[in-house]
């Protein structure tokens, strides 16, 4: 079992911030993308994203995408981003779709290179640049990048997970139907508490086990039961973009198309 006792303030902070900078608005910084940015550059301003968090270990920074992940999935992408590669290094997705779109240079496959293409729109994790095209490696990259890109964008999916069945619980506990929280009644609370047990169980596999790629189909099967559930608990409010259900459901999707992809 992991120690996280000296890294409890670090984490705290990640849920501190999350709270007050993202969370609040996510529903507005899927849509506006000069709102998302001075989010962003809130975060690197209190250093959530820059290059000290360098030197924490890998389980501390997995922890950490969850809970920025909880507030937004393409913010906790950029910071991955950050981490993982620095600023100015894109992510190809597959050899013709880049995420990040007018990065200085890519990453995709164990390489680095050159990315020419024009940008495209997309349903889930919009504020990440998408754009179709070429790659063309140049340079070999570090061995290693690949598993712990692929442990950044699982624990990624869990926190959007997490945060789907909890936002739920919320709404169900407030939300009435026959004179009382629908959340009493026992097929909804049976729906959280599995969507609560999935996570937890996928969260302590990733930041416990050493490879990545035997978890990813465990990760998928949770965020598909969390944010489908998650959709049903809030009824017809779950498909208006005034509710966070459906802005789960799409990052959850276009995650899975990416992870998907990375595995086939």
């Amino acid at each position: 079992m992991l120690d996280i006792g000296e890294f409890k303030d670090v984490i705290e902070f990640y849920e501190e911030i999350t709270a007050k900078e993202i969370r609040p608005y996510r529903l507005e910084i899927d849509s506006n993308k000069d709102l998302f940015m001075s989010k962003l550059n809130k975060l690197r301003e209190l250093g959530a994203i820059d290059k000290d968090v360098k030197d924490f270990p890998l389980y501390i920074k997995l922890i950490a995408v969850m809970i920025l992940a909880r507030g937004d999935a393409s913010m906790a992408q950029h910071a991955i981003k950050t981490l993982l590669l620095g600023d100015d290094v894109g992510v190809m997705r597959s050899e013709k779709l880049a995420q990040f779109f007018e990065s200085e240079r890519y990453y995709f496959n164990g390489k680095f290179g050159r990315f020419k293409g024009k940008y495209v729109e997309t349903l889930g994790l919009r504020m990440c640049g998408w754009a179709i095209g070429e790659f063309h490696p140049e340079e070999d990259a570090d061995e290693g990048i690949e598993n712990t890109l692929l442990s950044y964008d699982l624990a990624t999916l869990i926190g959007v997970s997490e945060e789907a069945i909890l936002e739920a619980e919320r709404y169900a506990k407030n939300r009435k139907a026959f004179g009382k929280p629908i959340y009493e009644f026992e097929e909804i609370r049976g729906f959280i508490d599995r969507g609560k047990s999935l996570v937890e169980g996928v969260r302590w596999a990733l930041l416990n086990l050493d490879d990545p790629n035997i978890l990813v189909y465990s990760v998928l099967d949770t965020a598909y039961y969390c944010t489908d559930k998650a959709l049903q608990i809030f009824g017809g409010y779950g498909f208006i973009i005034d509710y966070p259900a459906q802005k789960f459901l799409r990052d959850a999707r276009m995650l899975r198309s990416l992870l998907i992809r990375k595995i086939q």
